[in-house]
């Protein structure tokens, strides 16, 4: 098919009504959240196979009604879709507007998509800057099973040096959930570690050895790395900006995982570029939208991946049909 005909048929599936211009409800919510979230809760349940997973409970996300963000719904949807779909959304809230196969997407020629767009854009009546996005299925990635082994190690070696085990569960969860991948900025392992990060906390990481790949060795490094620099700069950063906050309160540790990801100096610049409102979920939701530096689109998605990644392994969790049981020893 060439491009004209291809457009032609996408007119066509836009006109049809078919996943079309999907209503928008706003939920977006600006209260202050600093209550303290309490201790995270480990409870464990044997898998299938006889083996005990485990899962970190952390109740107020729900309480606090973080499940019901548009953009946390989109992340749910976008790893529970097969790579051959797609979701045509908005980039400041993740409103969906409708999906699209992506064989004929990657059909298109670079000028194609940019019409495609603008089709929606008109169609939808979506405001002239705001950014169309095209995000492809994920589920091969985000996949629970795989992970949710790896999830008690984590958790133990964290409790040990006294790191809150959701941070664990949490980077497990949307890093390399498949295995020991290497990122395009040269990130590897289960935790996602930079070289000189890894060598900074004990990894050997040279032509003959990486040690990322070795979970207990990184695991060890990534609760170092948070006890030592994420959590205390985290803290830092809102005793300057004059922010009351609370360590277990779930915005801080939202908090703490963007600085994981982004590193604190990118963290406290797109903090200087948030407007005057109070601390709490008001300043993570203002992260989502925040540009600073090299603080863009995936620094901004990834407290949103937290909160997706953890609403679906509770899923996957609470549908193996069997009791949770507390984990011995563990607050």
């Amino acid at each position: 098919m060439n491009r004209t005909k291809l457009l032609l048929a996408m007119i066509v599936l836009l006109c049809s009504g078919i996943s079309l211009c999907i209503p928008h409800r706003s939920v977006m919510q600006q209260e202050q959240f600093t209550s303290n979230c309490g201790t995270a809760r480990v409870m464990c349940k044997l898998d299938p196979n006889g083996n005990q997973v485990c899962f970190v409970q952390v109740p107020c996300i729900k309480t606090e009604g973080w499940d019901t963000l548009n953009q946390v719904s989109f992340w749910r949807r976008i790893m529970r879709l097969s790579p051959d779909s797609a979701l045509v959304n908005t980039s400041s809230s993740r409103h969906i507007l409708g999906s699209i196969r992506m064989n004929d997407y990657l059909r298109l020629s670079p000028e194609a998509r940019d019409s495609f767009k603008q089709l929606w854009r008109i169609q939808c009546s979506v405001a002239s800057d705001e950014k169309i996005f095209i995000t492809v299925g994920k589920n091969w990635f985000y996949n629970p099973q795989l992970i949710a082994p790896r999830i008690k190690r984590a958790v133990e070696l964290f409790d040990s040096m006294g790191v809150d085990p959701f941070l664990a569960q949490s980077v497990l969860l949307i890093e390399s959930p498949v295995g020991n991948l290497k990122s395009e900025s040269g990130a590897y392992g289960q935790f996602q570690l930079m070289k000189g990060v890894a060598r900074q906390f004990g990894l050997k990481v040279d032509a003959h050895l990486d040690e990322r790949a070795d979970f207990d060795k990184s695991a060890v490094a990534a609760a170092r790395l948070f006890k030592e620099i994420c959590i205390p700069y985290s803290a830092k950063m809102l005793e300057e900006l004059g922010y009351p906050y609370h360590e277990q309160s779930l915005w801080f540790r939202l908090l703490v995982m963007h600085v994981y990801h982004a590193g604190a100096g990118n963290v406290r610049g797109a903090l200087g570029f948030i407007p005057d409102v109070a601390s709490g979920k008001a300043m993570i939701q203002s992260l989502w939208s925040v540009e600073s530096g090299n603080f863009r689109n995936a620094a901004q998605n990834y407290s949103q991946l937290v909160l997706a990644s953890y609403l679906e392994f509770n899923h996957y969790m609470m549908n193996y049909g069997m009791d949770y049981r507390y984990l011995a020893g563990t607050k």
